[in-house]
């Protein structure tokens, strides 16, 4: 029989996700004239406060995207608060993923020599973070900034920086740091009493991240031979057996897909081929990402009454969040409705 507390959170869960905006809901934003009707559409249920504050001159993709930034970490928080025991300690591990989408925001414009500021991250209590976000933020060089991570459970991706600056982009220490938060997370849910589900969910979104920066970097022109040390790890991280990962590897971006068809990961292929074909790393995060949450939300539908029910609620206000801030960048510069990418 299930434990009180687990069925609390599972019905807790379930009633939260009601509050999320529906697929139709995104296809009557993204139809939208400007970004101020935008603002005002979405202006109900857990953003009115946020959005209402916002006089309508200072209304941009800048402003909205930090009210949809503080939504989605209000919503994180919450789901620790009515969590209990093993539970509550993974959902906390599992929110450090915010840390994660900062430090990278700071290491691409570092990289790329682009300002960046705090106004351009997401918001997130202190205790949540590892690294010391200031410091990184100040920091003159994409060098200086990596130093901050030293302290950091993230400290070994410090050694992909030389690779990265060899392909010319900062995927490599970013899907180091990936890999340790994952290690982190997963190893959490390990600890949760019935959480294989939850485990296995999380395996499978580190494979598909996995895979779109490996791909990412084959495209880029990388060697990606480099990362077989690391084999063992990631492979053992995302279920799929060595052997097929090191081929994975070694295989160029077009092959790389046949190696996919003979792993468990055969199942993104048809999403995600064609933007290999086309070499295109922007079509490629967005696939995978859709990919992922069409396999997570298939997952979810088949255990309504298991605690992935809880993980796929965590994931889809992660959702919600892109989805929203990718409307209002678009909408601020005009942007199609129709090209405007909706997971």
């Amino acid at each position: 029989m299930m434990r009180p507390d687990y069925i609390y959170i599972i019905t807790r869960a379930h009633g939260l996700s009601t509050h999320l905006f529906t697929e139709d809901d995104y296809k009557s934003f993204v139809r939208l004239p400007d970004i101020v009707s935008f603002a005002e559409a979405v202006s109900k249920g857990d953003y009115i406060r946020k959005i209402g504050s916002i006089p309508r001159e200072q209304i941009n993709g800048k402003t909205l995207a930090s009210a949809f930034g503080e939504v989605y970490v209000e919503r994180f928080l919450y789901a620790i608060k009515i969590s209990s025991g093993k539970v509550k300690n993974f959902v906390d591990m599992f929110v450090r993923r915010i840390e994660i989408e900062n430090i990278k925001r700071i290491l691409r414009a570092k990289f790329s020599g682009r300002a960046v500021s705090e106004e351009d991250l997401i918001k997130v209590p202190r205790e949540f973070t590892y690294v010391n976000i200031v410091a990184m933020l100040e920091s003159p060089t994409f060098d200086d900034a990596l130093y901050h991570l030293t302290p950091s459970p993230y400290k070994e991706a410090i050694e992909f920086s030389q690779y990265a600056k060899s392909i010319g982009s900062p995927f490599p220490v970013e899907l180091g740091i990936e890999t340790e938060y994952f290690r982190r997370v997963v190893n959490t849910a390990s600890k949760v009493k019935k959480g294989r589900e939850v485990e296995k969910l999380l395996k499978v979104e580190y494979g598909t991240k996995l895979i779109y920066y490996i791909l990412s970097i084959k495209i880029l022109g990388g060697q990606v031979i480099y990362l077989e040390k690391y084999s063992d790890k990631m492979s053992r991280l995302m279920l799929i057996e060595p052997y097929i990962f090191n081929d994975f590897i070694r295989a160029k971006e077009d092959t790389a897909l046949d190696v996919l068809n003979r792993s468990g990961y055969k199942w993104i292929v048809k999403y995600i081929e064609e933007s290999v074909l086309k070499r295109s790393v922007s079509d490629l995060y967005y696939w995978s990402s859709k990919a992922f949450k069409e396999y997570a939300e298939s997952y979810a539908a088949r255990n309504p009454l298991n605690l992935v029910f809880l993980l796929w609620y965590l994931y889809s206000v992660e959702f919600e969040y892109r989805n929203l801030y990718t409307i209002a960048l678009a909408k601020e510069l005009d942007v199609k409705p129709e090209d405007i990418p909706i997971l």
